[in-house]
């Protein structure tokens, strides 16, 4: 049964891909929004999200503010799923139109720079289009994905990834050295650090509540010399998207564990300033507080 339902879901993909190339984008985004629309009525992991919502930020806004900020959520990621089908189309022919990057200069120094850099973001605006967009300025990005099994549909979208020049590979021992390598020759990565880690982590404040960090972007850095750059993508209208750049931070070699909350402490702090501009584009539907509710 979970064959059939992969190939279905296969199936569906490379339809919905396909016609997406030749339809108007007023009816792409209609259609965007209307996913959206038909995910909150079903209340698909509508309970988990405003539970993630109310424990981060329902001291600063009311009940009514927090269902609004869900139901736009839903919205926005209705349309991060059709954008993703149209990264081809548009990588082509009017990338340039679509992002805009903040202090273009600064991003062009780091990456002529001899020094690699890790593009530290989140789960957060459209991040396969990040993705993209640091792609076409630099050559040899990387991208350290979760390891899926999603089969030929897996394939499929590391084949889209890889099209709009962005290769994949995952934290595995194999991946790591792949990495490694990379920033050691001066290339850069990009790492979603913003999720649930399990393993070796650390347990720090994220929203004011405990919860469990990825050490492997401090841990790469400290291992390669490569400095950590926050940065995140920001919705402006459909299919449009504005790029901010945070502070670098600079991790010294060889540190220890001990040592290395005291660089995650900053790219935490501009992942939830991120988010509190824009609070309906983080993937709030996922459990990141499991510590809190002792599920470790």
């Amino acid at each position: 049964m979970d064959k059939i339902k992969a190939l279905l879901i296969t199936l569906i993909f490379n339809i919905l891909y396909k016609f997406f190339k030749f339809v108007p984008e007023i009816i792409a985004e209609k259609t965007g929004r209307g996913i959206g629309k038909v995910l909150y009525f079903f209340k698909v992991r509508k309970k988990v999200a405003r539970s993630n919502l109310e424990l981060a930020l329902g001291n600063r806004y009311s009940s009514e503010e927090i269902e609004k900020i869900l139901k736009d959520t839903y919205l926005h990621f209705g349309q991060v799923l059709i954008e993703f089908l149209l990264i081809e189309k548009l990588k082509q022919k009017e990338w340039q139109n679509r992002i805009s990057l903040e202090n273009p200069e600064r991003f062009k120094e780091l990456l002529e720079s001899e020094q690699g850099v890790i593009f530290y973001t989140a789960h957060f605006g459209n991040w396969e289009w990040l993705g993209a967009e640091i792609a076409s300025h630099t050559s040899d990005f990387l991208s350290i994905e979760k390891r899926q099994r999603l089969g030929d549909l897996g394939d499929k979208i590391n084949k889209i990834r890889k099209n709009v020049g962005v290769e994949t590979t995952t934290a595995t021992s194999k991946g790591l050295i792949k990495i490694y390598k990379n920033l050691k020759s001066g290339n850069s990565t990009i790492i979603l650090g913003d999720q649930h880690a399990s393993g070796i982590v650390h347990i720090m404040d994220f929203f004011g509540e405990p919860a469990s960090v990825h050490r492997g972007a401090v841990r790469l850095a400290t291992k390669t010399d490569a400095i950590v750059l926050p940065i995140f993508i920001h919705r402006e209208a459909f299919a449009k998207y504005k790029v901010q750049l945070g502070e670098a931070v600079s991790v010294p070699r060889g540190i220890k564990k001990a040592d290395e909350p005291e660089y995650l402490k900053p790219l935490l702090r501009a992942t939830e300033e991120a988010i509190r501009q824009s609070p309906e584009q983080w993937l709030w539907f996922h459990k990141r507080w499991k510590v809190d509710r002792g599920e470790g």
